[in-house]
């Protein structure tokens, strides 16, 4: 009988289809954009983040 399919494993699959999907982009070709994602920095993250751009 199969064991059941836990919340870790989910997230160890997600986590690895996510970096499968994201890995054709990390080989295109470059450009001047430069794109910054912050998640859950908060405010003095957010403070940082100004001075840094």
């Amino acid at each position: 009988m199969p064991t059941a399919f836990t919340r870790r494993d989910f997230l160890k699959a997600a986590a690895a289809a996510g970096t499968l999907a994201a890995a054709p982009h990390v080989y295109a070709a470059g450009s001047d954009v430069l794109r910054v994602g912050l998640v859950g920095c908060g405010g003095r993250g957010t403070d940082a983040a100004a001075e840094a751009l």
